[in-house]
């Protein structure tokens, strides 16, 4: 993935997934019938320059498409 922006030079990351997705559904918060459908991967991000890559969560959601 390529950040950029703000006149700062780009920065490429690369993400290795560390366990596997986890999806759910955040429908609690919508009105009813509407889904929310949500999902988080734990990710390792290694970025050029970094000495050692980190760890974060990638999350996604796609509101009412479930």
């Amino acid at each position: 993935m390529r950040f950029e922006g703000g006149g700062a030079p780009p920065v490429d990351v690369t993400f290795e997934a560390v366990a596997p997705s986890v999806r759910f559904d955040m429908a609690h918060t919508c009105e009813v019938p509407e889904r929310w459908l949500y999902w988080r991967t734990l990710v390792e991000a290694r970025v050029e320059g970094w000495d050692e890559p980190c760890r974060g969560w990638f999350e996604t959601s796609r509101y009412g498409t479930g």
